[in-house]
C-alpha cells in the first residue's frame, strides 16, 4: 500500500501492482509502461506527466485523479472509474475504455483517437477541444454531456 506516498518519477515498468492502493499518492512523472494495475486504487492521486502506455488498469479506481499530460496510449482500461477526474492534454490513442465511467469528468485537449468507449458512462462529462476521431461510442451514455469544439469524425455511435 502506497497511500499518500511520494513516488514522483518512480519506475514501475512491467510491474504487477494488481489491487495496490495509491490513495492520494504523488505519482507524477512515474513510468508504468506495460504494468498491470488491475483493480488498483488511485483516487485523488497526482498522475501528472505519468506514462501508462500499454498498461492494464482494468477496473481500477481513479476517482478525482489529476491526469494532466498523462499517457494511456494502447492501455487497457475496461471498467475504469474516472469519475470527476481532471484530464488535460491526456493521450488515450487506441486505448480500450469499454464500460469506463467518466461521469462528471473534465476533458480538455484530450486525444481519444481510435479509443473504444463503448458501453461507457459519460454523463455530465465536459469535452472541450477533444479528438474523438474513429472512436467507438456505441451504447455509450452521453446524457447531459457538454461537447465544445470536439471532433467526432468517423466515430461509431
Amino acid at each position: 500500500i502506497f497511500n499518500q506516498a511520494n513516488l514522483k518519477e518512480a519506475i514501475f515498468t512491467n510491474a504487477d501492482l494488481t489491487n495496490t492502493g495509491f490513495h492520494q499518492a504523488d505519482l507524477s512523472e512515474a513510468n508504468f509502461y506495460q504494468a498491470i494495475l488491475k483493480k488498483a486504487n488511485l483516487p485523488f492521486s497526482n498522475l501528472t506527466d505519468t506514462n501508462f502506455a500499454e498498461a492494464n488498469l482494468d477496473f481500477s479506481y481513479l476517482y478525482g485523479a489529476n491526469l494532466t499530460n498523462t499517457n494511456f496510449t494502447g492501455a487497457t482500461l475496461q471498467g475504469i472509474n474516472l469519475t470527476t477526474a481532471i484530464l488535460v492534454e491526456t493521450n488515450f490513442i487506441g486505448a480500450n475504455l469499454i464500460k469506463a465511467n467518466l461521469s462528471n469528468a473534465q476533458l480538455f485537449n484530450v486525444n481519444l483517437t481510435y479509443a473504444n468507449l463503448s458501453q461507457s458512462n459519460l454523463t455530465q462529462t465536459r469535452f472541450q477541444n477533444v479528438n474523438l476521431t474513429y472512436t467507438n461510442l456505441s451504447q455509450t451514455n452521453i446524457n447531459e454531456a457538454i461537447l465544445v469544439n470536439t471532433n467526432l469524425a468517423q466515430s461509431l455511435f
